[in-house]
Order: structure tokens, then sequence, then C-alpha cells
């Protein structure tokens, strides 16, 4: 059987910054509305019912319902009518520049980013800075957008603006990192996590210096100061360092760092599908599909995508071709744009 590849974390770096239901959210007022109810209805993943909602609150409320059934638009995969959704809203504008009308611009953007003009989506972005240069969101979008048409300098010129306005935000800095090294610029992207040790040497805490060594490819530094947590230690620390272990080949090691954690705090659907990943490369294969079928049953578990589309991977290892076939069919319903699934169905159709 041809080897498969399973998932580690939720999605590219790229697609969880561009998805901007994360930066302004789906915000709608409170009651049940017909908004309310669709926005809702967005976040269970139910696309067509949200669309019928927001239908119905057009004439009371007919900018936010564009809004709304543009992001419905989007999750479907249906990106020229989400364009059409978002410049119809935009129209709607009273020609005083508010809140909204950025709002509208970044889904614009998204939009058009997931057709594949990104040409478009940075020229929105460019109009964005060019009317909030200060727009952090913006330079970092614009960004990713340098980086991923082989432009770093482009990258590191808006990366620089967007970190000197938020030093501190520690998490935003990872990201800038990975999106580098994902796109042929490591280097400047080291540069930005030295800069960090070397600045910020007493601001940190021993899990943001041995993240930083992990990124930097220092594993033994890594564990050293994950292992250095005590009462810091949490799932994110158990999490980095199971994963050092597996990276310096220990996967015994590593599952048992997962199982102590998991024996005596509360269940997270991280380490499940970590432990699940480490299952897979010792080969087993059935101890993987439980552990990612457990972490699938928790509650309020953004990692639900990757444990679904893990969980057909463990079932292909086990050769069981017709459960693979019918739960990749229901996960490309419901994330109808991710290739790699496309790929994952090609190979199922020759089994």
């Amino acid at each position: 059987m041809k080897k498969r590849s399973a998932y580690k974390k939720t999605g590219a770096v790229l697609a969880a910054a561009l998805l901007f239901l994360s930066l302004s959210g789906c915000a709608s007022p409170d009651g049940a509305d017909p908004l309310s109810e669709g926005f809702t209805k967005i976040s269970e993943q139910e696309y067509e019912e949200a669309v019928a909602l927001f239908e119905t609150a057009a004439d009371d409320r007919p900018r936010e319902a564009e809004r709304g059934k543009g992001i419905a638009l989007l999750g479907e995969g249906k990106y020229d009518e989400a364009i059409n959704c978002f410049e119809k809203a935009l129209s709607m504008s009273t020609g005083i520049l508010n809140d909204m009308d950025f709002d509208l611009n970044y889904y614009l953007a998204l939009a058009f980013y997931k057709k594949g003009n990104r040409s478009e989506a940075a020229k929105i972005y460019d109009t964005i800075l060019s009317l909030r240069p200060e727009e952090t969101e913006a330079l970092y979008l614009r960004g990713v957008l340098y980086a991923e048409s082989g432009n770093g300098e482009g990258a590191k010129e808006h990366f620089d603006r967007m970190l000197a306005l938020m030093p501190d935000d520690y998490d935003r800095l990872i990201s800038v990192y990975t999106v580098l090294t994902q796109n042929g610029f490591s280097e400047i992207g080291e540069e930005y996590l030295n800069d960090m040790l070397r600045k910020d040497d007493k601001k940190l805490t021993n899990y943001e210096r041995g993240e930083l060594f992990y990124y930097l490819g220092d594993y033994e530094s890594a564990r050293t100061y994950l292992e250095k947590s005590g009462e810091e230690a949490g799932p994110e620390t158990v999490l980095l360092l199971g994963r050092i272990y597996e990276l310096l080949g220990d996967n015994n090691y590593a599952i048992s760092v997962f199982s102590t954690y998991l024996g005596t705090n509360d269940a997270s659907p991280e380490i499940l599908n970590e432990m699940g990943m480490c299952r897979i490369a010792m080969g087993d294969y059935e101890g993987a599909l439980r552990d990612f079928r457990s972490a699938m049953e928790l509650p309020e578990n953004g990692l639900i995508q990757t444990l679904k589309y893990n969980e057909i991977v463990s079932l292909e290892y086990l050769g069981d071709f017709e459960g693979a076939k019918t739960l990749l069919d229901a996960y490309m319903r419901s994330f109808p744009d991710d290739e790699r699934a496309e790929r994952e169905a090609v190979f199922l159709s020759t089994r």
C-alpha cells in the first residue's frame, strides 16, 4: 500500500492566517433572529442553511445579510458568488468609511485569494494600508502574499512594520517565522527568532525559549528548557516536548509523555492527535484510530478537520478502503477546498 500522510496540524499556517473569521469573528446581534441563527449555522458548517437564513434577513438588514451570505458561500467554496456578495455589501456604504467597510474588504481579499487571484487580494491589502498604514492584520497578510510570491524583501518589509507595532506579540512572531520558512525564506525567519532570544532573554518563559530553540532546530536545548518549565507546564508544553522526542527518534518515550499527562489532566484533542500521529509512525494503526476518535468526542474542539482527515488515513492503513471512502465523501462535502483530500480521493478510487 502506498504510504499515506496524516495531518499534524489543522491546515496550513497561511490558510489559518487568511481565515478572517478568526480575525473579526462571526459577530452578530444577540437573540434568535435570522442573522444570529445564520452565524450559528456557519459555526456548525451548515452553510446552505446559513445562506437561506441570511436571505430572510435581507429586507431588514441588507448589508449585514449580504456579509453573512458571503461568509457562508466562502465556506461552501463558492468564491465567485461570495465575491459578488461582498462587493454588493460594499456598494451599500454610506460613503464614510467605517469598520464594516474594512471588514468586508478583508473578506473580499480572502475570497479572491481562495479563488486563486492573489494579485487582486494583494491590491485590496494595499488599499487598506493606504488608508490605515498601521493596520497590523493587513501588514501581516500582505507580507504573507509577498512571501508566497517569492519576494522575501517585500515580506520582510511588511513583517518588520507589523512587528514594530506589536513587539511583544510572541505568537504572531512564530506565525511570521512559519510563513517565511514554508516559502523558502528560513534564514529571514530565523533572524526574527534569534532577535527575540537576544532581546527578550529575561522576559521569555522556559516554554517560549524551548519553542524558539525547537523552531531553530536545536532540539536538545529545546528539551532542556521545556523540561525546566515546571509549574509553567501545560498541554502546549507536553505537546511540544513529545514532538521533540519524536524528532529525536524516541517515539515510545513521546507516547509515554503524552499518556502520563492525559492520565492526570483533562483530555486534549491536540495531544490525542499527536499521540495518534506517533502511533502511525510506529505502525500501531488501530491505536492511532482510537486516539483520533477519542479526540473527536471532546467538546469545543478546534481540531475536527485534522482529526477527521487522520481518521480516514488510519482506516486506509488498516485496509478498510470502503470505510475510508465513505468518510472521505462526507469530509469533502464539509471541506470542499482541501486539495489534499482531492488527492486522497484519487488514491482511494484505485482501491
